[in-house]
């Protein structure tokens, strides 16, 4: 029951992250470096805390994800952000490679997905995976592991949908945007 509790407590510590991250989206983020920083060396802490036990929590694991892919996303392409190629850009841009890279070890290489029900996924990679996918389709980036990468996560919402109807709005989302970078 003690380890149970844990987790279920740092997986609260990991969501309350995720609405901190959120909130300082929502509010003039270009001008709080102090709480941005202290965002980022939270969760870059907490990720390698999730990642270095014996029986990692995946949904904790996703939270910390969401929050990290969140606080970077306007960084990689905003009309907010002025100075694209700043620290926190090219920073960003170093994330988001180093989440593509492990979503590739355990989607692709590992196969974490293959065979579960999806009546056993839960829905917090979504929000995550989203916006993995989106940052993809905005760098144009033509690697092959990052385009597999893109093209296995939205096959993961397609199978997610049949129990989460929000992964189905999400592959909408992302065909839109397709269409309407095919058009720009």
């Amino acid at each position: 029951m003690t380890g149970h509790m844990s987790k279920f407590a740092l997986l609260c510590q990991a969501a309350r992250l995720l609405g901190q991250v959120l909130h300082h989206l929502s509010t003039d983020f270009t001008s709080e470096d102090d709480v941005w920083i202290q965002l980022d060396r939270t969760l870059q802490s907490m990720l390698a805390a999730a990642l270095n036990i014996d029986c990692p929590d995946y949904d904790q694991i996703t939270f910390v994800y969401s929050a990290i892919v969140a606080l970077y996303t306007p960084w990689l392409s905003s009309d907010a952000v002025e100075e694209m190629d700043s620290p926190r850009s090219q920073r960003a841009k170093v994330i988001l490679q180093q989440v593509t890279e492990r979503i590739n070890a355990n989607l692709i290489e590992r196969q974490c997905f293959l065979g579960r029900d999806p009546e056993d996924m839960s829905p917090w990679g979504l929000y995550f995976a989203y916006h993995i996918c989106g940052a993809h389709m905005r760098s144009n980036s033509k690697a092959p592991h990052d385009l597999e990468v893109a093209r296995r996560l939205r096959e993961g919402f397609t199978d997610i949908d049949v129990r989460w109807n929000a992964a189905g709005v999400y592959l909408k989302l992302l065909e839109a945007q397709e269409a309407m970078n095919l058009e720009a």
